[in-house]
């Protein structure tokens, strides 16, 4: 999992010189998944940096709105700690996590973010910009009966644009590896491809793709077909090509 890099506030007129890196963090494992059997788990924080660094812990309840954007909030359903910590270097520390109650008919989602915070320097030699670490660590916690499913919905051609909506209809997540679409020909052969990226799709959350499709594009395509790859399942869609929407 990529760690989100923290730009620290600086004077937007300053012309930086170099830059420094707080530390080097790394946290194991980058998600933990509770259910009926695991309530609780172990994320183990790992400084690989020079020197000491402290880590402040926060959790928070992890959704998504209909446009399939995150959204976070404060949430006490969580148990963990330490709270902050100090790790000194080569050494590593464990975080400990649990959730207070169980989710039942669908998934409960949050996030772990566990932030290095930049030690206070008393002079800045030359000019310079200090980066913080943070992780955003995903917590599912799985219903009692799982189900996963989706679709593809919404194909849309018009504008010089191909749009389509993901939905996950079931009470689990599941996270998009990738996206394909492809124009074919009235025999099958393929005329386009584009390849889109994907992410986390939680329970109820629908997110909107789209990709530019030139005129050509679309008079040589009979068709548009959408193949989506996730960790645990596979979804398609198709659009018949009209032709009169190719025109600009």
């Amino acid at each position: 999992m990529r760690p989100l890099l923290l730009l620290l506030l600086v004077p937007a007129t300053i012309l930086y010189s170099s830059i420094v890196f707080a530390g080097e963090l790394r946290v194991t494992p980058v998600t933990l998944i509770f259910d009926k059997q695991f309530k609780n788990g172990i994320i183990t924080v790992i400084n690989e940096g020079t020197e000491s660094i402290q880590v402040e812990i926060k959790a928070a309840e992890w959704t998504q709105d209909s446009s399939g954007k995150d959204q976070y909030k404060d949430t006490t359903d969580l148990i963990f700690f330490p709270k902050i910590l100090t790790i000194e270097k080569g050494e590593n520390r464990a975080v400990r996590a649990g959730i207070k109650t169980p989710a039942i008919s669908s998934e409960k989602t949050y996030r772990l973010f566990i932030k290095e915070l930049p030690k206070a320097t008393k002079e800045i030699q030359g000019a310079q910009v200090r980066f913080a670490m943070q992780f955003a660590v995903p917590i599912f916690v799985k219903p009692v009966k799982e189900e996963i499913k989706g679709e593809v919905i919404n194909l849309k051609l018009g504008n010089g644009q191909f749009a389509f909506d993901v939905r996950n209809s079931g009470n689990s997540h599941f996270r998009i590896d990738t996206i394909v679409v492809k124009g074919l020909d009235a025999t099958g052969a393929e005329t386009y491809s584009k390849e889109l990226n994907g992410w986390y799709l939680l329970p109820g959350a629908m997110r909107t793709y789209s990709t530019p499709i030139s005129q050509e594009n679309c008079q040589d395509a009979s068709k548009f077909v959408v193949e989506v790859k996730s960790d645990q399942l596979s979804l398609h869609g198709q659009l018949d090509v009209i032709k009169t929407l190719c025109l600009p």
